[in-house]
């Protein structure tokens, strides 16, 4: 560790190792918050576009069911019924005939989803009765999901297809009418009805409340051709051909919902599913730009934080590095003073911890090294003394002022023990004072 950081000041280590300490715990505090936010509202995103696929699932299946509704209650209609109960041959008298077709006009007047009801022969597939006198005598016995209506004695419903202006989109429902006995030879007829999908259908896709800016839904027969119109290609039913992944994957009667790009290659959030009564899948989709938002919003918030908290612990970092190498660099200025001979530098850190006990501790050992240097200039005074008297009075005189001047004493005195008598003493020499003292 220390091969890999080299500093050339405590400061700069100082000032490195908090940042360490402080950005890297905030970085992953940060990166950790990011993470459990941003899965917490891209669930939320997934979540929002299920719902919304079910709701559009449970519209779609609630239309189909008013379709059966629809038609059940024409057949169930005493003009409709005396067809069905007529014998064979007998249902193309004209009085029955015209309270038919009267009714089935004033059904479809009241409801403009249907472009034409028509009732046909179950035995020869020819159209008897309909709203548009042209198509009387038209046979329509052939399509296969009339075929399907007979079978299953119950609502069926064809395939969308383009009518001859080529503009409007249209499908064709088919009803049995049965006469009373009940049992397959109780079918007597066959009551249809053209769908206008624009007016009816298209209205509940279309509808893309709470899917933003970008989003919207579509369906698609199980070849993966579009059945509706889309945001951007309004004009795409029976004409495109979708390879989007949700939309092949709800084609293929899978329900779920993934990441992936739709029919411009734009990355989008899909959720699709598939609707076995009508054979059709079914998308709800966003841009992932859009649908993952509040996670980009997250992003640009965290990282201005980051970079807030790092300028923050930068400053911070410089602050207290200063302050703790303020003392240090103090005491190696001083050390310096001592090296160059000045034993009067004091440290005077004002502070309470171990640097504040270091530096007294330098001040006494520089006061003890100034006593020791002292004593030993005193020494070196008083050696020289001895060697430059030349008598007792003159060595009295160069101790004394020796002494004085080591000791930093304003008055001084020597004394010497008297030749003549064991207990007195004689001034020798003296500084400040009289010689008599």
């Amino acid at each position: 560790m220390t091969r890999l950081f080299r500093f050339s000041s405590i400061r700069n280590q100082l000032i490195f190792w908090f940042i360490v300490a402080t950005v890297l715990p905030l970085a992953g505090l940060v990166v950790a918050v990011y993470v459990q936010r941003a899965e917490a509202n891209r669930q939320q995103a997934w979540l929002k576009l299920e719902t919304i696929r079910d709701l559009k699932t449970r519209q779609i299946e609630n239309w189909l069911n008013e379709r059966r509704g629809d038609l059940r209650a024409l057949a169930s209609t005493p003009e409709l019924r005396a067809i069905a109960e007529a014998p064979s041959g007998h249902s193309t008298q004209t009085p029955p005939r015209d309270a038919a077709r009267q009714l089935l006009l004033s059904f479809r007047t009241a409801h403009p989803v249907y472009a034409e009801f028509f009732v046909a022969d179950a035995a020869t597939g020819r159209i008897l009765i309909s709203t548009l006198p042209q198509q009387e005598g038209r046979l329509c016995g052939n399509d296969p999901f009339i075929q399907t209506a007979l079978r299953a004695q119950d609502l069926s419903l064809g395939k969308p297809y383009r009518a001859a202006d080529g503009a409007q989109v249209q499908m064709l429902a088919a009803l049995p009418l049965l006469r009373s006995g009940g049992g397959t030879e109780s079918v007597a007829g066959l009551l249809g009805a053209r769908l206008d999908v624009a007016q009816s259908l298209y209205p509940i896709l279309l509808d893309r409340s709470g899917m933003g800016e970008t989003g919207e839904s579509l369906i698609v027969s199980n070849g993966a051709i579009a059945l509706s119109p889309l945001r951007e290609q309004e004009d795409a039913p029976l004409r495109l051909k979708i390879s989007a992944r949700p939309a092949v994957e709800a084609a293929a009667g899978n329900t779920g919902i993934i990441e992936g790009t739709d029919y411009r290659g734009v990355p989008v959030l899909g959720a699709y599913t598939f609707i076995p009564a009508l054979e059709w899948g079914l998308v709800v989709k966003q841009n992932q730009a859009e649908a993952y938002a509040s996670i980009t919003a997250l992003l640009r918030q965290l990282t201005a934080l980051g970079l807030f908290a790092i300028a923050l612990s930068l400053f911070l970092a410089l602050l207290i590095g200063r302050a703790l190498a303020r003392p240090v660099l103090r005491l190696r200025a001083a050390v310096e003073r001592v090296r160059k001979g000045d034993l009067s530098i004091r440290c005077a850190v004002q502070r309470r911890d171990e640097l504040a006990a270091l530096a007294e501790s330098f001040d006494h050992m520089t006061d003890s090294l100034r006593s020791v240097m002292t004593v030993q200039r005193g020494v070196a005074a008083v050696s020289g003394s001895l060697v430059a008297a030349h008598d007792v009075p003159g060595l009295a005189r160069l101790l004394l002022r020796a002494l004085v001047e080591s000791t930093g004493s304003q008055v001084g005195a020597l004394y010497l023990r008297a030749r003549d008598s064991e207990s007195l003493f004689a001034p020798a020499a003296s500084i400040g004072l009289a010689a008599d003292r």
